[in-house]
Formats: structure tokens, C-alpha cells, sequence
């Protein structure tokens, strides 16, 4: 009309969120971890991831997901559903020491969005494996009345563990048979060498030594075995009679002295007997 007239009045319009935008998980977010093998089962590796979302209500809701068919298989690991990443199973560095895991994070809008990121974890060995003898019983020969310093055997061991962990040393830890010797009699080197020890070794005292020998590492984990030592014999005993002298009576028409007393190492016609203290063809005992 003419004039013209108006008037306001205040008009308040709400704008509704729509499921319009990706969570993604912070961008400072860790993707690499490093986690000790004791570390025990549902173990908190780390606390906690954090999703964004512009939108909000359950549009900007999120919740943390493995994507199993992008990660390592038998993977140790979960996540839940806050963003807490765990242990989920018991690690073991010598099984398996690296995994790949993939992350999803999905809002819970009527019509989910998501994204995905990815984590790589190592394992970092810890000392849990003690050193192995490569055999339970050690069976070996040593010559008697062989010089100190005599080296006549190896030991051998391994650790599953790395560096510095897998480190060892061997020793002596005792003395078993016989239980009556000298127990410096051998010696076990760090390197697990075996080594006569004793200016008397002689197998007409002990013809068999019984050794308990130990590795163990650097953290103190060790396992046994068991060695045992055969004195080879040595031709270094004279025979000796049984006694220190003989008297016989002969025929004085005997004819022949060699025919008058025969002797021989299995048959005579006057006892003669000698024996000798060592052992195999070093103890035959020849008369003349």
C-alpha cells in the first residue's frame, strides 16, 4: 500500500548435522610400538588413542576396530573399542619379533563412515631362555699320566635369546664319582674347554671321573650336563711277581736244565706267577 509499512521479528533456523565427515584417529597419533616380551597378557601397550569428528551426536561418535584381514595373522594384539591398545595373547620374541596392524575407526552415524591407519610393533627380547648343551651326556677319553695343561675335550651350547642375552659361560660345578678325588682334578674353561688339571692322573687310582658341568648366561639362567671322563691306560706299570722269590728242588739226573722247570705264562711245572696292573695287551705277562 501507499505508504508503505513493514515490521520484523526474529526467525531462528537450526541447521541439522548429517553424517558428513570421516573419523580419523588424532594426527599426532604413535604408529610404532616397542613392547617387551613378558609383557603379560591384556597388558595396556598404550592409553589410548583418540578419534576426530566435526559432526556430532552419533554422527561424531567413534570406536576403535581391528581390520584382521590387513594385519599380521595370529596377531598378539587387540585394540578396544576407546582406542586401548593390548596384548591379547603371550608374545615370544623367538617365535616372532615384528607385526603389522591395521586400525579401524568408524563413527556410529545410521550410515557409518570410516578410516584406517596402520601400526607396526616390535617385540624386544628379554632374557627367558637359559643356554642348552647340545647333548645331555658328554662321553670322553683322556690318557692317563697326561701333562697339566692337557685339553681333550669341547663343550657346546646355545641360547635362543639375542644379544646381549644369548652371552654364556661354562664351568665346573662339581665332582660327582669318584666322590673321594681331588675335585681340581679338570677344569672347565669359560670357552667350555676341558683341561687336566693334576700331575697325577692315573687310571690304577680312578679309572672313571663323573662331571657335573653348567652353562649359564649373563642373567643367571644355566642348565646342566652331565661328562664322563674314561682314563685311557698307559703301559706304565711294570709286572710284578707274587713273590719276591722262588725255591725248587730238581733230580740231579734231571738231564737238560732247561728241561728241569718249564715255565710258561699258562702252564708250569713249579708255580711262577706275575701279574701286571694294567689293563689289555699292556697287562700280558710274557715269562723268559
Amino acid at each position: 500500500g501507499d505508504p508503505h509499512r513493514n515490521t520484523t521479528t526474529e526467525v531462528s533456523v537450526k541447521i541439522t548435522d548429517i553424517n558428513d565427515n570421516i573419523p580419523h584417529v588424532e594426527d599426532n597419533s604413535p604408529t610404532m610400538f616397542r613392547v617387551r616380551e613378558d609383557t603379560p597378557v591384556h597388558g595396556i601397550i598404550y592409553n589410548s588413542f583418540l578419534s576426530v569428528d566435526a559432526d556430532i551426536g552419533l554422527n561424531g561418535e567413534a570406536y576403535f576396530s581391528v581390520v584382521s584381514e590387513s594385519s599380521s595373522p595370529n596377531l598378539p594384539f587387540t585394540i578396544t573399542t576407546d582406542g586401548n591398545l593390548t596384548v591379547s595373547s603371550r608374545l615370544d620374541f623367538e617365535t616372532l619379533n615384528a607385526f603389522a596392524m591395521t586400525i579401524r575407526v568408524t563413527d556410529r552415524g545410521p550410515s557409518p563412515l570410516s578410516s584406517v591407519f596402520s601400526l607396526l610393533i616390535y617385540i624386544e627380547d628379554v632374557n627367558d631362555n637359559p643356554p642348552l648343551f647340545s647333548k645331555r651326556v658328554y662321553d670322553l677319553e683322556v690318557k692317563e699320566n697326561s701333562p697339566v695343561g692337557t685339553k681333550f675335550g669341547q663343550l657346546q651350547a646355545t641360547d635362543a635369546d639375542t644379544f646381549p642375552n644369548d652371552q654364556f659361560t661354562f664351568s665346573l660345578h662339581s665332582l660327582r664319582i669318584p666322590s673321594t678325588s681331588d675335585d681340581h682334578v679338570f677344569i672347565v674353561t669359560d670357552e667350555g674347554e676341558l683341561i687336566v688339571n693334576t700331575t697325577i692322573l692315573d687310571r690304577e687310582q680312578f679309572s672313571t671321573y663323573n662331571l657335573l658341568v653348567e652353562a649359564r648366561d649373563y642373567g643367571g639362567l644355566r642348565s646342566f650336563a652331565t661328562v664322563i671322563v674314561n682314563v685311557v691306560d698307559e703301559n706304565d706299570n711294570a709286572p710284578l711277581f707274587s713273590l719276591g722269590g722262588y725255591e725248587f728242588s730238581v733230580n740231579e739226573n734231571t738231564t737238560g736244565a732247561s728241561q728241569a722247570l718249564e715255565i710258561s705264562s699258562s702252564t708250569s711245572a713249579a708255580s711262577i706267577l706275575a701279574s701286571d696292573a694294567d689293563v689289555g695287551d699292556n697287562a700280558r705277562v710274557y715269562y723268559s
